[in-house]
Parts: structure tokens; sequence; C-alpha cells
């Protein structure tokens, strides 16, 4: 199976799916993350690393700019569903208190949908940031896996300590509560678009 990480910048993979992601790559999965601004890209490497995904891009698009580019990053959206061709994307949730988010999750749907790519997108949240979040369905997250994702937090070398702590502390605790409501130790909610039963899905 081909996943698709698709995020406006170098630490939103990691908050919202890197548990997802530590555990589809160790069941053999393809998967590929995609900062599309290069705020702090110097942290993408060493964070990806940490997770263990070598198959990573950071796009061009700077800090608090993609509402001004956002028919060049659907355009690109579009281009990147059609060469890669993923069964699965992981995305962020639109309703959101940072403006880059929002105008990511407008480009980046038309994007997505225009390519005619059948892929089913799971929008996940970002602590802080999400609003009018309430997911239908919820991956559990191995122990092991939640190592990684803490790891490849840790990992965003370019940030200072505080944000890697609080990221830390923050993801954690909302994994924590997702993993409580859907009966797991830890657990990443995400919406999809595909109607379906509340459930605990696994790759």
């Amino acid at each position: 199976m081909k996943i698709l990480g698709l995020f406006p910048h170098v630490d939103d993979n990691q908050q919202v799916c890197g548990g997802v992601i530590a555990q589809a790559l160790a069941a053999g999965h393809s998967v590929k993350c995609v900062s599309t601004s290069n705020f702090h890209e110097p942290s993408m490497a060493p964070s990806m690393a940490a997770l263990g995904v070598t198959d990573y891009e950071v796009w061009d698009f700077a800090w608090n700019e993609l509402h001004a580019r956002e028919d060049e990053l659907r355009e690109r959206v579009t281009a990147l569903l059609k060469a890669y061709q993923p069964e699965r994307v992981f995305t962020l949730w639109g309703h959101d208190t940072l403006a880059d988010h929002v105008a990511f999750n407008r480009a980046a749907l038309a994007g997505i949908l225009v390519s005619e790519q059948r892929a089913v997108i799971y929008q996940g949240e970002i602590p802080s940031c999400t609003k009018g979040f309430v997911p239908n369905v919820y991956y559990a997250v191995s122990p092991i896996a939640y190592d990684l994702k803490m790891a490849s937090l840790n990992g965003l070398t370019d940030f200072d300590d505080g944000p890697r702590q609080w990221w830390t502390s923050t993801c954690t605790a909302v994994m924590r509560a997702r993993g409580l409501e859907s009966g797991t130790q830890y657990a990443e909610a995400f919406v999809t678009y595909a109607p379906r039963a509340l459930g605990v899905e696994s790759l």
C-alpha cells in the first residue's frame, strides 16, 4: 500500500500521524511525507530519519505564504497525487487557528480531488490549533510506534527545546485521550470522507 503524509509544515506529519507512519513502515507499506513549507527545513531530515521515513520532500512555500499561492499549491498537489498514486492520504483538519493550515487545507483537498486518484483521505488534529474536530476513525498506536513518534518530534532540531518539549507532552496527552475513547493505550484520530461506523482501524 502507498501512503502519503501531506502537510504544510515540517512538524505536522509527526504530530498528526507519526504513529500511523511508523506502523505503516513496520508493516512494509510505502510511505512518502511532504512538507509544503520550507520553514525550519533543516529539521525535516533528522525528524524523518527518527521516524524511519526515507522518502520525503520539502517544497518552497514560505511561512504564512500559502494563502497567496493557493492555486500553485493545488496544482502541485494534483501533480504529486498523479505521480505517486497513494491509496491513503493523511493530512490535517481544516478548521484551524493558523492561517497557513486553513489555506493549505483548501488548496490540498482541492488538489487531491482534482487528481481523480482514488485515495481515502484522513484528516487529523494538531494540538492547540485544530477546532471543531470530531473523529470517526481511530488508529491504535503501539508503544514502539509511540516511541518513534516521540523521537521524530525530538528530531526537529532546528527548533528550540521549548517547542519540542511542548510537542512531546501535548501529543502524548492527546494520544492517551484518543486511546481512552477507542479502548487502546495510545491512538491517533481522524475524520474520513468515506461513510463508516466509528471504529479502530489498522493498516
